[in-house]
């Protein structure tokens, strides 16, 4: 029995063994678990649905996170791979036996609830960056540049969220008149006017009268909605108690859009003050991106700051802002985590006079092109501001490529606000965590072995 025992401790051992040699265990030795873990001591872990003790510690659910973005798998492949590989098992510091699997689909959402809803993103990342300077080389160098992160939402239009605010309307028309026990109004113009929508839509080339037409239409019916739909609820509180707080709040937002939509009808305008685009994700915005082939984008807009090849997130918004503003917001988080910043990279809608001014009072070497008369050193500091703009244009660019393509931030399938924001948090960190681990392992093949130099 005592042999037993030792075999199976050695087994375990060895399989540990293996793990931290393997490109995973790289990448789980550059993460602070216990650290970032003390940051959600304070809140209580996501139960099951039974309401038994959680299957992993709060630092378990970091790890999860962390590899729902390194394996790129859907909520449900990640349990059934979790379940089955024993690496991934110690990467979230837990052991599942065979005969009892986790069966719980939803882990993965709840446990991205419970961080979204808990998360400091700037504690996280000045422990994030603490543990990851030692092996940081160039941490005098800030560049800065934003990027939008987009939802994954239908293309908004007019057309289509009128639409969506019409038919969950009548929808809830209809389960009121049911519990009521009352017969439904009648709806022959107004079905009418949803085929009409539907011809519209298989368009391939939409005139504007006719759209218009259409909005003067479809918010027709979405205030006789709104009104029989309040005539249903002001009958009494029996069936308001079967309704969940969400209805109400998707009622208020219907409200918003119908205000909205009917302002720049009567005004003939296609802008608005806080415009919303989507009836299930009311706080998206449209981020004018001015690109080629998108002109808007429909989601984060993230202010992101690199050092040494890692991001970080300096400002993240739903609402559009100017990144131009950020600059001396973003030096001085570099100066709180890294020390000092003596050189600084960003595009020209960062090169303002005041930016200009400051830089240069501080001392600090920009990529901005020059203005005025050429200094004595000017062949010196043209190289060095090309250098850092070649930097930026790659490397930094580039990185937003990397995470959007390879680490599930190029459309964020996450239902609410505070998720979406844990979902970017995890993705871009999961990208930096891998960085460092390759950058670690091309240093230990480079130093030679004490034997051998000996």
């Amino acid at each position: 029995m005592e042999a037993t025992l030792f075999s199976l401790a050695q087994i375990k051992s060895s399989a540990e063994l293996i793990f931290e040699r393997s490109p995973l265990g790289q990448i789980h030795a550059q993460i602070p678990f216990e650290q970032l873990a003390d940051s959600f001591r304070d809140f209580k872990s996501p139960r099951h649905q039974g309401g038994r003790r959680p299957h992993l510690s709060i630092a378990g659910g970091l790890g999860l996170m962390f590899l729902k973005h390194h394996l790129k798998l859907s909520d449900r492949m990640l349990i059934e791979r979790l379940n089955t590989d024993c690496f991934l098992q110690l990467f979230c510091f837990t052991q599942i036996p065979l005969h009892k699997p986790i069966r719980d689909k939803d882990l993965v959402g709840r446990w991205r609830r419970f961080f979204g809803l808990h998360m400091d993103m700037a504690q996280l990342q000045d422990k994030l960056a603490q543990h990851w300077k030692p092996n940081m080389e160039n941490t005098h160098v800030l560049m800065d540049d934003a990027t939008c992160y987009e939802s994954h939402i239908k293309y908004p239009t007019d057309v289509k969220l009128l639409l969506d605010c019409c038919k969950w309307l009548d929808k809830q028309t209809i389960q009121a008149c049911r519990f009521y026990s009352m017969a439904l109004p009648r709806r022959d113009k107004y079905r009418k006017a949803i085929d009409r929508v539907v011809t519209y839509q298989k368009l391939k080339r939409k005139p504007k009268n006719k759209g218009k037409r259409l909005r003067r239409s479809l918010l027709y019916w979405l205030a006789q909605w709104q009104e029989q739909l309040q005539v249903l609820l002001n009958l009494g509180a029996q069936y308001h108690q079967q309704l969940n707080q969400k209805v109400y709040d998707r009622i208020k937002v219907i409200r918003i859009i119908y205000q909205q939509q009917s302002y720049m009808l009567a005004h003939n305008v296609r802008k608005v003050a806080h415009r919303i685009v989507s009836l299930f994700k009311p706080y998206i915005r449209p981020i004018i991106r001015g690109k080629e082939r998108k002109k808007y984008e429909f989601g984060a807009k993230a202010h992101i700051s690199q050092v040494d090849g890692l991001n970080f997130i300096e400002h993240l918004s739903f609402e559009a802002f100017h990144e131009g503003i950020r600059m001396w917001y973003s030096i001085a988080k570099h100066k709180k985590r890294f020390g000092k910043c003596t050189h600084y990279a960003a595009d020209r809608i960062y090169a303002t006079n005041a930016n200009r001014k400051k830089a240069k009072k501080l001392h600090i070497q920009t990529c901005f092109v020059r203005k005025g008369p050429k200094a004595k050193d000017e062949k010196q500091r043209q190289k060095v501001r090309s250098i850092l703009a070649k930097e930026r244009a790659t490397r930094l660019e580039g990185s937003f490529g990397t995470e959007k393509q390879h680490y599930g931030a190029d459309r964020i399938k996450a239902r609410t606000q505070e998720t979406e924001i844990a979902w970017i948090f995890f993705a871009i960190h999961t990208a930096n965590a891998v960085r460092l681990a390759r950058s670690m392992a091309k240093r230990n093949k480079q130093t030679p072995h004490p034997a051998r130099a000996a």
